[in-house]
């Protein structure tokens, strides 16, 4: 946890596909639950995110799973990306993944809730693929495509009542290729709250 001002954050960090990574009485790192068993998984997130509510304004969860190189997520966890949201408390999803060698946004509309984003990005020091997979995927949020050497930032602000989001794409150089804002109250199937 950290503060940044009047804000107080959490990261969960878990990992379900690697043992050997996770936390251990003598050494630091992840969580590790087995993604071959969701309700422990499910169990675990809601604990930790349950904890972390109590300390802090907002609570990011981060996780490595599935399976590499594959281009969609396997019914497996796509059944449990559902129980996650639906079941441990998460009110507002914005998927992280890396390891694509280009950087992107992709935004999924949904009719039961609300759209999830997943911001793809990499590679800081690594090559950058310039074949342009996925330039055609119809969830690519239009001039957020980017294949050359960069990082992602993301930025809290805002009232505790309208936080957003801002997620920036920057070279190697250090220009920013594209910013774009996602709001709390766009990130959640409840009620927005009133803004003072």
């Amino acid at each position: 946890m950290y503060a940044q001002g009047d804000t107080v954050v959490a990261f969960i960090a878990m990992d379900m596909t690697q043992r050997k990574v996770g936390a251990t009485p003598t050494r630091g790192g992840p969580h590790f639950v087995w993604e071959g068993n969701p309700t422990a998984v499910v169990q675990r997130v809601r604990e930790q995110v349950h904890l972390a509510r109590q300390y802090a304004h907002l609570v990011f969860f981060v996780t490595h799973w599935g399976f590499n190189y594959d281009e969609e997520p396997s019914d497996e966890h796509r059944e449990l990306a559902k129980r996650l949201i639906r079941e441990a408390g998460i009110d507002g999803v914005l998927m992280l993944s890396g390891d694509t060698h280009y950087s992107a946004l992709f935004k999924l509309p949904r009719t039961d809730s609300y759209p999830l984003h997943d911001l793809s990005c990499s590679p800081l020091t690594a090559g950058p693929h310039r074949h342009g997979f996925d330039r055609d995927n119809p969830r690519l949020v239009p001039g957020t495509y980017v294949a050359e050497r960069n990082f992602c930032q993301l930025d809290v602000s805002g009232p505790k009542t309208d936080r957003t989001l801002r997620l920036s794409v920057i070279n190697a150089d250090g220009r920013t290729q594209w910013a774009r804002d996602i709001h709390a109250r766009d990130l959640t199937s409840k009620p927005a709250p009133a803004v003072q």
